[in-house]
């Protein structure tokens, strides 16, 4: 049966998942991974709850009796992974010639295994842009 749309978003998504319960050892609760594509910028960092904490990649040590490898090489090379997944995505998106979302969060449940996502198509690039330029004008700088 050949692949659909769905399928290979899933896939892409699982591959994140899959990077990341590899770089905490299999060893969480929950992993949170957050993906932001608009236009050429594509962003993406994952979270990690163990033992009831919420932490991000180089904190994982602070669990206590535990000991991961959180070298800035490992962190790399995870990041690397969820953006070629997020770029696998706008690939998918482009050949089935569906919108590309903004904004990917998802949560992933060891114990249930259960992948939950919320996706969004908002244009948080200019929202930001405009932000910042608010800021700006208020704090009377000049750029």
């Amino acid at each position: 049966m050949p692949k659909t749309f769905e399928d290979e978003f899933m896939e892409a998504q699982a591959d994140m998942v899959s990077i990341c319960l590899e770089y905490v050892e299999d060893d969480a609760e929950k992993i949170y991974i957050y993906g932001s594509c608009e236009g050429s910028i594509t962003t993406g960092n994952c979270f990690f709850k163990i033992d009831g904490r919420v932490l991000r990649k180089h904190q994982l040590n602070q669990v206590t009796g535990k000991h991961y490898d959180v070298s800035p090489e490992r962190q790399e090379g995870c990041l690397n992974i969820i953006l070629e997944d997020l770029g696998k995505l706008k690939d998918v998106c482009k050949r089935y010639q569906q919108p590309m979302p903004t904004e990917i969060k998802l949560v992933y449940d060891v114990a249930t295994r259960n992948l939950m996502h919320n996706i969004s198509m908002r244009k948080y690039i200019l929202i930001i842009f405009i932000w910042l330029q608010t800021i700006w004008k208020g704090s009377g700088s000049n750029r």
